[in-house]
Parts: structure tokens; sequence; C-alpha cells
């Protein structure tokens, strides 16, 4: 599920009996470009359990974090501004997290040391390309009945005889598309999301619209 998060604000001030701004401001601060991404501005918001940090980089990219209570999230993509507004556009699709896949022999040794040394089924632990596991990720075998989990080793909805595409649901909302493979003979199949951090984390929202008001940035629906 996508979380709305200026509802889920408004749910929070509610349960805790906490009077909230509808309008959250983020204000711009006073930054230092770091590493090799010149920032172009920093806008920080900070009230009670309500944290909110947006980066955004002179190359159009950007990046955005927030906490509410015990919940973090983040996105990343390119921001463009049009009318007064900033436009924040999320560089992940969550039903197309781009994806590649590899063989492996049997003898392969998996460096995370973390699972199991071999998996009965087809395939090894999706992991990104920083070598992370997604630990909770299905994969989904020729149709979206059978899956498989490299977790638990084990595979539900049917029993296919021959693989013949698959496709990845990472956690929750985000999938790969369609891909499709090859089964080789004493080969396992490793499925890498080209993405270089875990997804749990990572929030699934398309757009986010803030108006400009001098240094302040004002969000809106």
């Amino acid at each position: 599920m996508i979380i709305n998060k200026f509802y889920l604000v408004m749910i929070l001030g509610l349960l805790f009996g906490i009077q909230l701004n509808a309008q959250v401001r983020l204000d711009e601060i006073n930054h230092r470009s770091s590493g090799n991404k010149p920032i172009w501005k920093v806008y920080i918001h900070s009230e009670f359990e309500d944290f909110q940090e947006l980066k955004l980089y002179r190359d159009k990219s950007f990046h955005y974090q927030y906490t509410i209570g015990l919940l973090s999230k983040f996105f990343m993509g390119k921001w463009e501004v049009m009318d007064s507004l900033l436009i924040l556009v999320n560089g992940i699709d969550r039903k197309g997290i781009p994806t590649k896949i590899k063989y492996k022999k049997n003898d392969f040794e998996d460096t995370t040391g973390m699972i199991r040394e071999f998996n009965k089924g087809p395939f090894l632990m999706p992991r990104n390309k920083k070598g992370e596991l997604f630990w909770g990720s299905e994969i989904l075998i020729n149709n979206d009945s059978i899956r498989y989990s490299p977790f638990f080793d084990s595979i539900f909805g049917g029993n296919p005889r021959k693989i013949e595409r698959i496709k990845v649901n990472y956690v929750g909302e985000f999938f790969s598309r369609w891909l499709n493979v090859k089964e080789k003979r004493g080969y396992k199949i490793l499925v890498v999301g080209q993405i270089p951090f875990l997804l749990s984390g990572y929030d699934a929202i398309k757009i986010m619209k803030f108006r400009i008001s001098g240094t302040s940035l004002i969000e809106i629906d």
C-alpha cells in the first residue's frame, strides 16, 4: 500500500492529540556541497515526531527523506520547477524495478554467509547491486499464480514443468517486469535488482508537489 504521508500525519495527530499544520512547511537552510554531486538547495522541516529533509542537486536529481514517529521513508528522482511549484518525480517505477538475471553454477559460494549454502529450488535469494538480500522477496513463475519463496525454499500454487519467465516481488508493492529465463542444468538463477539500496524503506509515491513561498516550500496535494 502506498503511504499518503499527509493523511498519515493527520491520523497520528488525532491519535496522540497533536495539533499539526495541514500544510507542512520546509525551510531552506545553509548547506555545503558534499562528494562529487553539487547540492543546489536543502530544505528541512522538524516538528514533534515529524522530520523531513529534501536535497536538491544541480543535476536536477533529489533525495527526500522523512520520519514520522517510528516510520522512516525516502525516495529519489528528478525535480523541476513549474509556475511557482516544485515537482518531485520518483525515479523508481514500483511495477518495473530494473532487474537482471545471472546464472550461477551449483558450486557457487554465496558470500553473504546468511542463508543456506544451497536451496533445493532453482533460485538463489534475490539481491541488489551491492549484494544486499531482499529477504521477503518472492519469484512468480510463468504466471501470477505460481510463487517461489527463496527464504522458505518452497513453491506455492503449482509445480511448473518448465520455467519460461519470471517476475520478482521484491517487497510488498515493488515488482520487476516479466523476464524470460533459460533453465540450465547444473545452474541456479540469481536475480539482481539494478538499484543500490533495499526497498523496505522506499516510498512508492509517484509525484510530490510543493508551493514555493520565498525561502520555504509548502507541501500540497
